[in-house]
């Protein structure tokens, strides 16, 4: 089962999907060469074209290490041990539109007929990647990189890893309760769960428009205001300085002059957390297909930095571990040409384990470095 779960999805315009019974699926790794990698991945973007083209759905992940493929950079040595797939794809003869209340009662349905130790869902035995020391040499890194000039701003993140336990569904239910967001998904594969409540597109295609939507800007709800968010300074800058580095990556897809950024610093609540978006659109040039569009973006401007190739290639000597499905992209993809894409941050990734009562679980958090920033605050 794969659910795209929009929690502002009503029943005259629902806009969460069901999808149920694949067709096919595609798991794409990488190979022992950069050239049979890019082979690989060039294949299986072909064969979802094809089957849009035949009139199928299709859902995908994308890995953000898909993007050093694309912008051709070295992975760190111990990271090309790591077995996770670049791209995960489903093929899908049609879905089901559902409501926010046609969501909660799927879910609530679902999990009724679990058996009642798998009702209780919850995470235990957390391990941080970075301790507070590192995590501060690591933001004095990153401002040392932007004073020399490297970069403007840096995404820097680390991975909270631990124990799953209950049945996923169940435990996406309590995350949908607590923090609902706009790009929620549950992915149920036969190796893995997707659990992710994302606040953020990426990028969507409707008709001709191509709209993005960087997420840049956030405080508590529960202690700042959206007011305050909205013109606080340095907040501001990180959130142009992806809008530019968006506006770049769009124009490569767009007709000429047609790029704009028509809303700035719109500020949202989800949950107990405020967040600052704006928004970037343009019309799309004739005949680009998927491998144009992840050629163009991926991965998303606001979890790099800017500029992109240089904001990833210090996030390579920064980060110990994969990002995996974290910062990648979450999609789906209609016959009729248009797509979403999310940028799946808040999204926790657990291994299939039948022979235990827990799963392990891996969930990356982030900020977005400036040379304003305080590692305490971030």
């Amino acid at each position: 089962m794969i659910l795209l779960d929009d929690a502002q999805s009503t029943q005259a315009q629902p806009s969460s999907r069901l999808y149920e019974n694949p067709l096919q699926s595609w798991n794409i790794y990488p190979q022992p060469s950069y050239s049979e990698t890019v082979a690989a991945v060039d294949q299986c973007l072909r064969d979802i074209n094809e089957a849009l083209h035949r009139g199928e759905y299709v859902v995908a992940a994308f890995a953000y290490e898909l993007g050093l493929y694309i912008h051709k950079i070295d992975r760190r040595m111990d990271a090309k041990k790591t077995v996770h797939p670049l791209i995960q794809a489903w093929l899908f003869k049609s879905h089901e539109s559902l409501s926010k209340e046609g969501v909660d009662t799927l879910i609530q349905s679902r999990v009724s007929k679990f058996e009642p130790e798998s009702h209780v869902a919850g995470v235990a035995s957390l391990h941080f990647s970075v301790d507070e020391k590192q995590f501060t040499a690591d933001i004095e890194a990153i401002q040392e990189y932007i004073r020399n000039g490297d970069a403007y701003q840096i995404n820097h993140t680390l991975r909270i890893t631990g124990e799953a336990y209950g049945d996923p569904l169940a435990l996406y239910a309590r995350l949908r309760n607590r923090q609902p967001g706009r790009f929620g998904a549950y992915i149920e594969d036969d190796s893995n769960y997707i659990l992710s409540q994302s606040p953020e597109l990426f990028i969507q295609k409707q008709g001709n428009i191509l709209k993005a939507m960087p997420m840049k800007g956030t405080a508590s709800a529960l202690k700042d205001s959206a007011e305050h968010l909205s013109a606080d300074a340095k907040n501001q800058a990180e959130n142009v300085m992806i809008v530019d580095l968006l506006r770049n990556d769009l124009s490569r897809l767009a007709l000429p002059g047609t790029v704009t950024a028509p809303e700035l610093f719109e500020v949202a609540r989800y949950g107990d957390v405020l967040q600052m978006t704006s928004t970037v659109q343009a019309e799309i040039k004739p005949g680009i297909e998927l491998r144009d569009v992840l050629n163009a973006v991926f991965p998303c401007g606001s979890v790099t930095g800017a500029p992109k190739k240089r904001s990833m290639q210090i996030i390579q000597e920064l980060e110990p571990q994969d990002r995996c499905y974290y910062c990648g992209a979450l999609d789906w993809m209609d016959p009729s040409g248009d797509f979403a894409f999310s940028a799946p941050i808040r999204t926790l990734e657990i291994e299939r384990n039948k022979d235990s009562h827990t799963s392990p679980f891996t969930l990356g958090i982030g900020a977005g470095i400036t040379i304003d920033s305080e590692a305490s605050q971030e």
